[in-house]
């Protein structure tokens, strides 16, 4: 064999044998692909851990949400608390509460009254089938003396014809007039005696009457929430409800029947308890 045969087969076995640099560079290169894959599996479970995090912060604010309540009738239950003095109709005043129809709307909404003798000194709201006037929801304010004389007689529409939903029942009285309002638009207007309101009785919620005489006119049909009486005329004219009330300088009374629980309500002015006995707690 010649030395030129030989030094081309030599040439031939070293360019088929990979170098030592050759090794370290691919070498250093799957290192970096590893590193990179770690780096991006680190990523991915920073991701993850966030979105967990974000989970629990979701849930925890659900936790903090609450939620709002309202007093359920079916002609069974009557909520009561034995003494308003401090509520008076006086000059001016607006008596107001959200109602949602249920089943068919029948009887006493807001009933005070004085017990025994002077029993017809009293004001209320009702849609009672026993009264003149079954199929509509009716505001009253009488002198009592033992008979039944109607100073002021206002009439909404019928309840059970209303629509599915949460409404606005208010009644105002200012230096001229009482004006019933329905969703925020007037209904019926009556002038009204200024000396006719002061009449500070105990007052029943969801009955007429007092006890003994409690179990009369039960309400059913309906559930009530967010009851509030102002020493104001609050509204005059068209207006837009407002869902909630927080107490101000004019309020003299205001359940907002959140408790959803037990058998009191709180009232948000001054402690005030209504007692209830057979109603249920509904949410909004």
């Amino acid at each position: 064999m010649s030395t030129r045969t030989l030094l081309l087969l030599l040439s031939l076995f070293l360019a088929a044998c990979p170098t030592r640099g050759g090794s370290d560079d691919d070498d250093a290169a799957n290192d970096d692909d590893s590193a990179a894959n770690d780096d991006d599996a680190a990523n991915d479970d920073d991701a993850a851990n966030d979105d967990d995090a974000a989970d629990d912060d979701d849930a925890a604010d659900d936790d903090d949400a609450t939620e709002s309540y309202a007093l359920s009738f079916d002609g069974s239950g009557v909520g009561e608390t034995p003494s308003l003095d401090e509520v008076v109709l006086g000059a001016a005043y607006t008596v107001e509460l959200w109602v949602r129809v249920t089943g068919t709307p029948s009887g006493y909404l807001l009933d005070s009254r004085a017990p025994g003798a002077d029993w017809y000194a009293q004001w209320g709201l009702h849609q009672d089938p026993g009264s003149n006037w079954p199929d509509q929801i009716n505001w009253f304010v009488s002198t009592g003396g033992g008979a039944s004389e109607d100073l002021v007689r206002l009439h909404g529409p019928d309840l059970d014809a209303a629509a599915t939903g949460w409404h606005h029942v208010a009644i105002v009285h200012d230096a001229a007039a009482a004006t019933m309002y329905f969703d925020g638009a007037p209904v019926d207007t009556v002038v009204e005696p200024a000396a006719s309101r002061a009449l500070a009785n105990p007052l029943t919620v969801g009955a007429k009457g007092t006890a003994p005489e409690l179990a009369e006119s039960q309400l059913a049909g309906l559930d009530l929430d967010e009851f509030r009486v102002s020493s104001v005329a609050r509204y005059s004219g068209a207006f837009l409800p407002t869902r909630t009330w927080t107490p101000d300088a004019n309020t003299t009374l205001l359940w907002h029947f959140d408790e959803g629980t037990g058998s009191t309500a709180e009232d948000a002015v001054s402690g005030r308890a209504l007692t209830l006995e057979g109603i249920s707690w509904a949410t909004q």
